[in-house]
């Protein structure tokens, strides 16, 4: 049965399962790290962005994890015209929880850098400010270099998509999702000498936001859009597959 959360609560019990799973319209769950009865080899904690012009028919996304053994960063550069894409990634080894991940997704900044590529994902009140970089990641035209600042509008009236589930054989792992699909985008980045722009009359961000602790075997399929019906907003989320989904869905409608 599904249950909707309409109020504040904690996460986590002293047990380190749920207190209450279901869906919510706002991320109103309170995670705590500490809280989290597991290894820190288990504990998965990420942040994804993808910005996409259907129009000029490109994208790029962004992604911050920390996995526990691992720390995947990457960029990814997306060409639909071409049919062309590339990434810039690297990995760390054992993060552990020493990344900076913060516990709320409505608060806080966080920066990575190396060799290969850097990533500033900052939150102000309405506002999320993404600043990147990969000097070797590559253009369909070969040439080199990825610079870019985007920033992505998140009114208070835009509400989200939050979950909050477990699995049937291990109910102390879990799941706590947070996906915001139309928000607008501004701002730009340049690759291989290429600008490409996004406009906030037409083009979108979404975020993927998650915290939780797995069961070791998993599938997930996920389906997102933002757009325009009619001039009003508009934007879905699909999955499936991902914990024990009697509770929750984050099969979700966005419209303005």
């Amino acid at each position: 049965m599904q249950t909707e959360i309409t109020a504040a609560l904690e996460l986590l019990d002293s047990k380190g399962c749920l207190r209450t799973e279901g869906w919510a319209r706002r991320p109103y769950w309170r995670y705590e790290r500490g809280a989290i009865r597991a290894s820190a080899l288990r504990i998965k904690e990420w942040d994804y962005y993808s910005i996409l012009s259907h129009e000029g028919r490109y994208g790029i996304t962004l992604t911050a994890s920390d996995l526990g053994y691992a720390g995947l960063y990457a960029l990814c550069f997306l060409d639909f015209d071409r049919g062309y894409s590339h990434q810039a990634d690297t990995l760390r080894v054992l993060p552990l929880g020493r990344a900076g991940f913060g516990p709320d997704s409505d608060q806080g900044r966080l920066r990575y850098a190396d060799k290969a590529l850097s990533l500033d994902f900052e939150y102000k009140p309405g506002l999320r400010i993404l600043s990147f970089s990969a000097p070797d990641m590559r253009a369909a035209n070969g040439k080199l270099g990825l610079e870019g600042r985007i920033a992505l509008e998140q009114p208070p009236a835009l509400e989200s998509m939050n979950i909050a589930t477990s699995w049937a054989e291990n109910r102390r792992a879990f799941y706590y999702n947070r996906k915001i699909n139309c928000m607008p985008a501004s701002g730009s980045f340049s690759i291989g000498g290429d600008i490409y722009t996004f406009s906030p009359a037409k083009d979108f961000g979404a975020l993927d936001w998650g915290r939780g602790r797995w069961t070791y075997e998993n599938r997930w399929y996920w389906a997102s859009a933002s757009g325009y019906l009619g001039g009003k907003a508009f934007g879905f989320n699909l999955g499936y597959g991902f914990s024990d989904r009697s509770p929750a869905s984050e099969n979700a409608l966005v419209y303005e």
